[in-house]
């Protein structure tokens, strides 16, 4: 189950929404629609974890997502139409931006299961 609550994202000081409540079971589908500039990604980066609320708080099994990130990522899958990562960086600049908490031979061990060993 995925909740969300009191949602409020805001980009370069424009408020995208704000207040936004819902629910998500199990086998339910949603589809999000809106204009160029809505908030669709903003709301899915939201969702996924990769970006913060303004205010408000997106719940995963009932205990908030920013309490059980890495269990969380583990049962999401994100894709966007831009990567996930930042190109002017390395992919160990990428790591250590994303996993600041992850100790070096985390983010090596990390860079080795998906054979960027070399690449760092």
């Amino acid at each position: 189950m995925l909740d969300v609550i009191n949602l409020s994202c805001v980009r370069d000081e424009c408020t995208l929404f704000h207040s936004l409540t819902f629910s998500v079971a199990a086998g339910d589908i949603v589809q999000i629609e809106g204009p160029n500039g809505a908030g669709k990604t903003s709301l899915l980066r939201l969702l996924a974890g990769l970006s913060r609320p303004e205010a408000g708080e997106v719940r995963w099994q009932a205990q908030p997502s920013q309490q059980q990130r890495e269990q969380g990522h583990q049962n999401l899958l994100f894709l966007g139409h831009q990567p996930g990562v930042k190109a002017v960086l390395s992919p160990l600049e990428n790591l250590r931006f994303y996993h600041p908490d992850h100790s070096e031979s985390q983010i090596f061990d990390a860079l080795a299961c998906v054979d960027l060993l070399g690449f760092e």
